[in-house]
């Protein structure tokens, strides 16, 4: 399995390189190029799902090796918590379902992980209350559709966790892809520029509520009193604390923070002018 998993990452590394994106199109030429792909792939063949032939034990397993093993019990006991948490602690397994299902050979800049808990507020250098996605660390080239999947599960999945009907979720499916539809449009209507620093902000949300939803206007207003609360002061006093000396030291939470040996801090000193030149 853990040589089928590298096969698979080599695939994928292959295929969607940078290189991959067009970047040196117009629109109208992207258009065609999609209309193309259209023709070509039909979106009624990328909305079928078959399950794989695939050990979700090993691949599991084959991933934590990488992994720091004192910590790995906790992320199990997260996972296990119910589906949701489960769906959330293996990407790498729908990764590999969507991999082997008809893609569209569209690639983009893909979040990688755009489930529903990964949408929320966050502050900008201005100090502007924003909502949106705040989790990049899987970002990647994607074919474009992957980050629309991996959300729309989430929300069936979180439906059924919070005792919705199916036919509410299903409508609720059914908005999340029309918003989506609409977001897309609307941003491609606009110049690059204006494409770019496109947000939303607390009070973009107040204005797309309908004034009948009182129970979700009362939510946002209660969370734009409450997060300027939540700035950097009250991470710091939350991670760390004074040490004998006076200086404010990282305070140790085993397994989940804790000192590394002396050895190991050396190592990462050694390799910062590496990573630098990588990234330079």
């Amino acid at each position: 399995m853990a040589d089928k998993l590298n096969k698979i990452k080599k695939f994928v590394l292959r295929k969607f390189t940078i290189d991959k994106l067009k970047l040196n199109e117009d629109k109208n030429q992207l258009i065609a190029a999609g209309e193309g792909k259209a023709h070509e792939i039909p979106v009624s063949n990328i909305t079928k799902f078959k399950p794989g032939n695939r050990d979700v034990i090993k691949m599991i397993n084959s991933e934590e090796d990488k992994m720091i093993p004192e910590l790995i019990p906790l992320r199990h006991k997260r996972m296990m918590k119910n589906t949701f948490s489960f769906f959330r602690g293996t990407a790498s397994v729908m990764g590999y379902d969507l991999l082997h299902e008809r893609q569209s050979q569209i690639p983009v800049m893909i979040c990688g992980d755009a489930h529903i808990n990964n949408f929320g507020f966050f502050a900008s250098p201005e100090r502007q209350l924003l909502f949106g996605l705040n989790d990049f660390d899987e970002t990647r080239v994607g074919n474009w559709e992957v980050d629309l999947k991996r959300l729309l599960v989430s929300v069936q999945l979180s439906g059924e966790l919070n005792g919705y009907k199916e036919k509410n979720i299903k409508k609720i499916l059914k908005g999340t892809v029309a918003a989506y539809r609409a977001g897309i449009k609307y941003s491609n209507s606009l110049k690059v520029m204006n494409r770019f620093y496109l947000s939303y902000n607390i009070d973009d949300l107040l204005d797309l509520v309908s004034n009948d939803d009182k129970q979700m206007k009362k939510l946002l207003k209660k969370i734009a009193k409450k997060a300027p609360k939540n700035n950097s002061n009250k991470v710091v006093k939350k991670f760390t604390s004074k040490g004998d000396d006076g200086e404010i030291v990282f305070t140790e939470n085993p397994p989940r923070a804790r000192r590394i040996p002396n050895k190991l801090y050396t190592d990462f000193i050694k390799a910062i002018p590496q990573y630098l030149r990588s990234v330079s």
